[in-house]
């Protein structure tokens, strides 16, 4: 029973490697069969070795991949997110400015709106003397031009702040009644041709500081322009 033992158990353990030694020892028929054998078993165990240890360098490498990967997955997913969040956090932002702008233009509109119903509303006083209809009417509407420019102004003196137009500046693009009041600033104040002011792009150029964009406009004045014409 014994034997038998031994025997399965060498079967197991060197038998493959056992019959193919034996079976190059045939071939080959070496002067020293038994010391080439040994070479053969002993080679065979470093080659069985060196198998095993580049298997597990492989697995090794396999699962360093592996985890690279994942990490990596893991990066790009994180940049993605943070992608997506600043392209929402722009458009917000760009939603918050374009609200705050039509907020700050219909404002003004209806200022303008109540303070022309208010001079219409006005007894305006003017001389008659020697002026038929038609100049009464045209001095009535110089006056109340005048009188709205004045208000206007005022009214633009407490309501304009460096922010608002440094902010303005910034912006690629503004609707076109935006454009419109800035080349009307700039017509009259600047009197600059229609070229010099005919994009957006030009006009934020033109504006130049904030503090002296304001104080160009402020400091107009429509009938010193006028005298200086004549």
């Amino acid at each position: 029973f014994t034997h038998t033992m031994d025997a399965a158990y060498l079967q197991s353990v060197v038998g493959e490697v056992l019959a193919r030694g034996i079976a190059q020892v045939i071939a080959e028929q070496p002067p020293d069969p038994v010391e080439f054998l040994a070479h053969y078993l002993l080679h065979s165990e470093k080659q069985k070795l060196a198998e095993a240890e580049n298997a597990a360098r492989r697995q090794q490498l396999h699962a360093q991949r592996a985890e690279f990967e994942q990490k990596l997955q893991v990066e790009l997913a994180e940049i993605e997110r943070q992608r997506i969040a600043e392209e929402a956090r722009q458009a917000a932002e760009a939603e918050r400015l374009r609200l705050e702008e039509e907020a700050r233009i219909a404002e003004f509109e209806a200022q303008q709106a109540a303070m022309a119903q208010a001079l219409e509303e006005e007894e305006i006083e003017i001389e008659r003397d020697g002026k038929n209809d038609d100049e009464i009417d045209a001095e009535l509407s110089r006056k109340r031009a005048e009188e709205l420019f004045r208000r206007t102004k005022e009214a633009l003196q407490n309501k304009l702040d460096h922010r608002a137009i440094d902010e303005m500046k910034r912006y690629p693009s503004v609707k076109p009644e935006v454009h419109r009041v800035f080349k009307g600033v700039f017509y009259l104040v600047r009197s600059l041709r229609r070229t010099q002011v005919a994009t957006w792009e030009k006009c934020r150029k033109l504006i130049g500081t904030s503090k002296a964009f304001i104080e160009s406009v402020l400091a107009y004045e429509p009938l010193e322009d006028r005298k200086q014409m004549k």
